[in-house]
């Protein structure tokens, strides 16, 4: 039986209290949830699909939001080198949740849970929040204003309240504290440091022979029999999307005059401030707001409960009876493609993306529920959903598949053949070079055209030359006058190259250079540790 909770009131916030305070504090108690919306389980604690998706990918779009430079690569340590990487932005998702839970559970262990002063101080100063001084902009002062806005209008976009961003903010020091104890461990070698700097400090000159993957795609003309070979060899690669058709409909509060628009919530005077209580005049537009939105989620609930006892009827005759309003339907869809009908409706945890793993996350099973969605909008409207039928994702035929086959089968070939000739035309002109010859001439005898670039400088750009990154990084450490040991692969295109001269440009600030590698490197290494350490941690812990 689904039980409508909303008639016990004293229950729910008391309830809601301990598991605030259980999951505030990280305690050793396990605050169980509902089974129907577990999301994941990480040592030991579930977690449902709200918080999932709050702590994990909402978080990780925040975090994108107003940070700098050292926010960023908190972002990319948890979004998980330790743990599986390469598999989707779900996965960084999970990655990041399981991560940033072990940080939480480190730092109450290590007694490194920051201050409501540091939260604060990180805000005004770290942030997206602290910009230029418009009459120094050597130094960067706090936007007040900027804040508060974003508290107002930018945090709804990612379905996150203040609490959570300071929360968040909570777990980034956490995790730059747990980086800094690592960091004091860690010698950075200067000479290593120093080799960095002056091979980073070129001007290099080359010449380069270049094999375009353009030019082999065109020369490719595979059988229809070499297709139908390849697709067999890989058609699990091939699959259509699971696609599914929807019935839905909303039931919006029916608010009492007066009450239409919520109040707006109390600004604290600066972050990390408890806010003030509110008027007594919004209390009670927020009452009876409140009861409007609960009639409408009780009704669902009887609806619910009618449907738990029912489960073989039809819902939308059912809906019908409770005089729920017109459904509408859709055409199949997958993920890609949602109708525009939809993505509009805001859920409270996001909106495209929520949208999507809304209609595509659940797994139809043969209970007839299991094809019965819904939830509150962000409009605190009730959403129910039906999914009405699914197509499953299948290896395509090979029909289906011929037309993306063959240009797969194109560029494989086309690869394999420029990296051949490539490799073929390096090798023949090294050996010309160790006869006797120059480069040139040996170009020239074999009827190629090089391309000369001078002064290549790190991360320099050069008109005309979309290869300028590539060739510098292939040439900083090779030997002058003398091809490179392996062809090098940019921009669809394979590199025959050939280095006349290096030369380190004099600076008289190159000490201060080496001392800043010497710092980076340290930094890098001390990464390096906290993904090691990391991945230790995970692998103390059960994740399902």
């Amino acid at each position: 039986m689904i039980e409508n909770l909303r008639k016990y009131p004293g229950v729910i916030v008391a309830a809601l209290v301990a598991v605030c305070l259980g999951f505030l504090l990280m305690d050793s108690q396990n605050f169980f949830r509902s089974g129907s919306d577990k999301a994941i389980t990480v040592d030991g604690f579930t977690y449902n699909n709200s918080e999932f998706r709050r702590l994990g990918e909402n978080s990780m779009q925040l975090l994108s939001r107003i940070s700098q430079q050292s926010g960023y690569m908190a972002m990319f340590a948890l979004m998980g080198n330790a743990g599986s990487m390469g598999e989707g932005q779900g996965k960084s998702a999970e990655n990041f949740f399981v991560n940033r839970m072990l940080v939480r559970k480190a730092g109450k262990e290590m007694g490194l849970i920051p201050s409501k002063e540091e939260i604060a101080t990180y805000l005004q100063e770290k942030s997206s929040f602290a910009q230029p001084s418009p009459t120094d902009m050597g130094k960067r002062v706090f936007n007040a204003e900027l804040y508060q806005n974003f508290i107002k209008n930018g945090l709804g976009q990612n379905g996150m309240s203040e609490k959570d961003l300071l929360d968040l903010v909570r777990d980034l020091i956490t995790y730059e504290k747990i980086n800094e104890l690592l960091e004091q461990s860690i010698e950075a070698n200067r000479d290593t440091a120093k080799a960095e700097t002056l091979a980073d400090a070129q001007k290099i000159d080359v010449q380069f022979i270049e094999y375009k993957m353009a030019d082999y795609e065109l020369k490719q003309n595979p059988s229809e029999e070499e297709v139908k070979a390849f697709w067999e060899l890989k058609k699990d690669a091939y699959k259509t999307d699971t696609r599914r058709r929807f019935s839905y409909l909303l039931i919006a509060p029916q608010y009492p005059a007066g009450s239409e628009k919520a109040p707006e919530p109390p600004k604290p005077e600066k972050p990390g401030d408890t806010p003030p209580e509110p008027s007594a005049a919004d209390k009670e537009i927020t009452k009876n707001r409140k009861e409007a939105e609960n009639i409408v989620a009780d009704r669902l609930d009887t609806f619910l409960e009618k449907l738990e006892q029912r489960p073989d009827s039809d819902v939308a005759a059912l809906a019908k009876e409770e005089n729920f309003g017109e459904w509408k339907s859709t055409d199949f869809f997958h993920t890609n493609n949602i109708p525009d009908a939809m993505l509009q409706i805001k859920l409270r945890d996001g909106e495209q993306k929520n949208m999507n793993q809304l209609l595509f996350g659940s797994k139809i099973t043969s209970d007839p529920l299991s094809k019965v969605l819904y939830v509150t909008t962000a409009n605190e409207e009730q959403l129910l959903i039906k999914i009405d039928a699914e197509e499953a994702s299948r290896i395509k035929t090979y029909e289906e598949a011929k037309v993306e086959t063959k240009l797969d089968l194109i560029k494989e070939n086309a690869v394999k053949q420029m990296k051949a000739e490539a490799e073929a035309t390096r090798k023949s002109l090294a050996d010309a070079i160790a006869a006797g010859k120059s480069f040139a001439d040996a170009a020239k005898d074999a009827k190629l055209t090089a391309t000369t670039v001078k002064d290549l400088a790190k991360n320099a750009s050069v008109p005309n030359q979309p290869h300028a990154s590539s060739l510098f990084d292939a040439a900083r450490l090779a030997k002058p006058a003398m091809m490179l040991e392996k062809t090098k692969t940019s921009s669809d295109s394979e590199l025959v190259i050939f280095v006349e001269k290096r030369v380190v440009v004099i600076d008289p600030s190159r000490e201060d250079s080496i001392t800043g590698a010497v710092s980076q490197n340290k930094s890098s290494m001390a990464r390096g540790l906290f993904d090691a350490w990391l991945q230790e941690q995970r692998d103390r812990i059960k994740v399902q």
